[in-house]
């Protein structure tokens, strides 16, 4: 993934530590409600962006409805949330009775199994054998 030049220039009284780009890319799968995003990180440390980047990356998975649940309630109303104890107001329960946390669960396993295939497959690819 190309990332575009940064140049950052510090003014009076401040000293930039590091320069992080964060490059990201969102996907939900078929037949999921959760959307998986896969955010990698390029740093320099200082303010000078020149040779290669120590590179990290990182996955997390939600649910478009989470922020819906998190909006702040200062303005509208002092009353408490009304969290179900299931936490099925963040992890929706099916009519049929799927879904709820241990849908959730699933789900994460499934984005662990296809990360894993993908990992593989690049190192194999690379060496042309199987680690």
């Amino acid at each position: 993934m190309v990332y575009p030049g940064v140049s950052p220039l510090g003014s009076y009284n401040v000293e930039i530590s590091s320069v992080v780009v964060r490059s990201v890319i969102q996907y939900m799968l078929q037949n999921s409600q959760y959307v998986v995003e896969i955010a990698i990180y390029r740093a320099w440390s200082g303010s000078k962006t020149e040779g290669e980047p120590k590179v990290s990356a990182g996955v997390t998975m939600f649910h478009q409805d989470w922020d819906l649940q998190m909006e702040s309630i200062e303005e509208n109303t002092t009353d408490p949330r009304h969290w179900k104890s299931d936490l099925s107001s963040f992890f929706h329960i099916g009519n049929d009775g799927s879904g709820g946390l241990q849908g959730f669960l699933d789900e994460v396993g499934t984005i662990q199994g296809l990360l894993s295939d993908a990992a593989t497959q690049l190192t194999t690819s690379k060496t042309g054998t199987e680690i």
